[in-house]
């Protein structure tokens, strides 16, 4: 299940009229939702849907940060992913910096 709502993925995507592109954007909701929750490696509210209030929960507010960041990037990125996308060695998830700069604070520290 998505973490955000299709008015939230319209939004941020600015797509002003519901169109041919909703199944495409209904499902990279769903694989952007999904990338978010492996990145995390399991550090993440089993309880939270698209309806948790991110005003009262400021993990879930990031999270949601995180997952539209990534919807952004899978709708506007279809080809090779630029240079500097890196994958993440712990979870074998490919990101953007920015991506991984707004999902990071809810991570569990590695020590080494």
């Amino acid at each position: 299940m998505a973490l955000i709502t299709w008015t939230q993925a319209k939004d941020h995507l600015r797509l002003f009229a519901d169109s041919e592109e909703i199944a495409d954007v209904r499902l990279k909701m769903e694989q952007a939702t999904a990338i978010a929750i492996k990145f995390l490696d399991g550090n993440a509210d089993a309880t939270w849907t698209d309806a948790t209030n991110p005003a009262e929960d400021i993990d879930f507010a990031i999270l949601q940060a995180g997952i539209l960041v990534i919807l952004g990037d899978l709708y506007f990125n279809t080809g090779d992913q630029p240079d500097d996308w890196r994958q993440d060695p712990q979870t074998g998830v490919v990101l953007s910096p920015r991506a991984r700069r707004v999902l990071h604070p809810l991570r569990d520290p590695v020590c080494a």
